[in-house]
Order: C-alpha cells, then sequence, then structure tokens
C-alpha cells in the first residue's frame, strides 16, 4: 500500500466533506450579490481583475462528484443549511477556469492519503482517501481532473458552450470604481500564513489597495520581512502556522519598538470567543475569520492605515 502526505483543502458540500488537492485552486472566493450573475440561465460569476472582466461558470462540487448522502448526511445537510452566498473555489486547468460552489470551506490540513484499493474502481477524479481528526473518512479529489472530466462531458459542454471563453471576456474593458482605497496604492502591506494557496488568494485581494504586498509562510519568516521591508504599513497574520505560529507573532512584534505600532489583523479559521479574545489581547488590531469577505478585509485594513 502506498501512503503520500499532502496539504488539502476541507470543504463541505450537501452534507459531504471532501479534500480537494490545493494545486489546481486559484483562489477562493466569497462572493457578493453583484458577482454573480446569470447568463443564458446559468450561474456565473463575475470576476474582475486589473486589466478586464471575466464571466466564470459556476458548479455546485456535490454535482459534480458523485456520492450517495447517508440519512445521516442528509439530515444534517437539511438543518445545516444557511442562507447567503456560498464559498466559490477558482480551479484552474491549462486555460480553462471553473468555479466549484460548497456549503463550507474548513481549511487546509496535512494529511495522509491512503489509495482506495482494487476493490472498487473510483472515477479518475478521485486522488484516494484520508481521515480526518475526529476519525471521519474523506474522499480526495484531484479538482484539476474533476474540471477536465467536466469539460469534457458532452453533456456540459453542450449546455455551457454558449458562456464567453476566459480569453472572450479578456476583451471587455474593466469597470471604472472609484475607492478612497486607490490612495493606499503607495503603502506596503505583508501576509503571512502557511498555506500558499491562501497566501496568494489574499494577495490578490489586497493589491487592489496597495501595489506592494509581500508574503511569509509563518510568524518568523514575517519578522524577517518586516527587517528587510522600510515601511510595512499593515500585517494580515494567520493563526496556526509552524515554527511561530500567530500568537506569538504578536508578542514578538509588540515587544519591539520598531513594529510596536503597526496593525496586526488575524484572519483565521478559528472564530471562537476564546482565540479572538487572546489574539486582542496581545495586541492584534482585529480578528476576522476564514473565508473572508474581501470587502470586509479591505476595509478593515483602510481604517487601520488612516487611523
Amino acid at each position: 500500500m502506498t501512503l503520500s502526505i499532502a496539504k488539502l483543502m476541507l470543504c463541505e458540500t450537501a452534507g459531504v466533506t471532501y479534500a480537494l488537492l490545493i494545486d489546481a485552486i486559484e483562489r477562493i472566493v466569497q462572493p457578493t450579490d453583484k458577482q454573480l450573475q446569470i447568463f443564458d440561465d446559468r450561474k456565473v460569476l463575475s470576476w474582475q481583475t486589473e486589466t478586464a472582466k471575466h464571466l466564470i461558470p459556476i458548479k455546485q462540487l456535490s454535482e459534480l462528484v458523485h456520492y450517495t448522502r447517508t440519512p445521516q448526511n442528509q439530515a444534517e445537510f437539511n438543518e445545516n443549511q444557511q442562507l447567503g452566498n456560498k464559498p466559490i473555489l477558482l480551479v484552474r486547468r491549462q486555460k480553462e477556469l471553473l468555479g466549484l460552489e460548497v456549503d463550507k470551506v474548513l481549511g487546509e490540513q496535512e494529511l495522509v492519503i491512503r489509495p482506495l484499493g482494487s476493490a472498487i474502481t473510483p472515477p479518475n477524479y478521485i486522488y484516494g482517501c484520508s481521515i480526518l481528526k475526529d476519525s471521519r473518512l474523506t474522499l480526495v479529489v484531484d479538482a484539476a481532473a474533476l474540471i477536465k472530466e467536466t469539460l469534457e462531458d458532452q453533456n456540459y459542454l453542450t449546455q455551457t458552450n454558449d458562456y464567453p471563453s476566459y480569453a472572450e471576456v479578456e476583451l471587455l474593458p474593466p469597470e471604472e470604481e472609484v475607492d478612497e482605497s486607490a490612495q493606499l496604492l503607495s503603502q506596503t502591506l505583508l501576509i503571512i500564513d502557511d498555506s500558499s494557496s491562501l497566501r496568494k488568494t489574499i494577495s490578490l485581494s489586497l493589491q487592489k489597495i496597495s501595489n506592494q504586498v509581500l508574503q511569509a509562510e509563518n510568524g518568523f519568516k514575517g519578522l524577517e520581512k518586516l527587517h528587510q521591508a522600510e515601511s510595512i504599513k499593515a500585517i494580515v497574520c494567520d493563526l496556526e502556522m509552524p515554527q511561530m505560529n500567530g500568537f506569538q507573532f504578536l508578542q514578538a512584534i509588540k515587544n519591539h519598538p520598531q513594529f510596536s505600532q503597526i496593525p496586526v489583523v488575524m484572519l483565521t479559521t478559528r472564530d471562537s470567543d476564546k482565540h479572538r479574545k487572546q489574539a486582542m489581547d496581545l495586541g492584534a488590531s482585529a480578528y476576522l475569520t476564514k473565508p473572508y469577505q474581501e470587502g470586509e478585509l479591505l476595509s478593515t485594513i483602510t481604517g487601520l492605515i488612516k487611523d
């Protein structure tokens, strides 16, 4: 039996938890009502980049992964359904982008991936299985392979071939937006998170208010960035990281005269009052939870820098 260890993105959809390989995940989006549109009677995500607007087709992960819910799964799903827009994972395969809609993003975990064995023949997009910390078994999904199978499915192509392609939509001019945060383009920001995919996602968000966004994989590397950069104006920091976690990082900079006044926004999956209080007691300026609302994150940082 061949085992491997990898960082996986845990998501919940229709009462089932899946672990996705993170390599193909470009970004996690918590869409606004304005970003969700209907094109030819199908849901798309209107996505604005620096140069253009894109329309990205959205599919529910639960519709693509053929998994039968148990009665317990179904009961929990019905009980825990929440109103509002759901998180979307932007997944890339070559030049194609597809949005996978899930009910919850549970965050990254490093897990052992085990083969399913020869008793069954799983779909190509099932990479194996893992045992979660609560002893539940979850399927590991190769998101890129899932996208490939979805796009190659003749029925799906027939249904969605009227979507503008990614390249075609790039011809649309970007929308003009007037934002007070444009005044902050000269400010340097720092992201500290051990997840490379989340660092990239957060960086793309912060680039809307800053033309220089630095990244570090843990608190220790974050301190190195602070010493190397001249004028970091705000920091977005995860809580659980190797070598130096978010609490330890807060303690380190608050005891340093040069860095003690830099506002730190904690951005974590930990939403308990205990963790929030501890972070604020250690000097955090704000405490936000993942998956984050981009507007809330940007307005929080903007307000802290102006203060």
